[in-house]
């Protein structure tokens, strides 16, 4: 019996690493504002820190964010999407000229934005 246990406690501690798309970062949605003002965490993959912020508070809530940035194409969300969910996406300047309709009410965002595009 102990060999099996000690089996089950060395496959728990052994942890595959996750294979992002191939050019794509793993984020989450972690704040979804008014006026497609969202707030995106970086939690896979790695872009450059003067990009992102590495903790942002919402002044509104007193809530920390880590490796944050804000949305500057909120047209390239997929409108399912909701708060805490994880994406894969890509940084695409291209899709700044993509257009929707927004509204001008504030929603608190980090002062970093980045362009996505949503991997497949």
């Amino acid at each position: 019996m102990k060999p099996l246990l000690l089996f089950c406690l060395l496959l728990g501690a052994c942890k595959s690493q996750e294979v992002l798309p191939e050019n794509c970062y793993k984020g989450r949605l972690s704040l979804r504002g008014i006026c497609n003002n969202y707030v995106i965490e970086l939690v896979g993959g790695t872009i450059d820190t003067a990009r992102i912020e590495a903790q942002w508070k919402n002044p509104d809530t007193g809530k920390f964010y880590k490796n944050a940035f804000a949305l500057s194409n909120p047209c390239a969300l997929p409108v399912s999407l909701k708060e805490g969910d994880e994406f894969y996406f890509k940084l695409d300047s291209t899709q700044l000229t993509e257009t929707c309709i927004t509204c001008k009410a504030y929603s608190p965002t980090p002062r970093k934005a980045l362009p996505i595009a949503i991997c497949p």
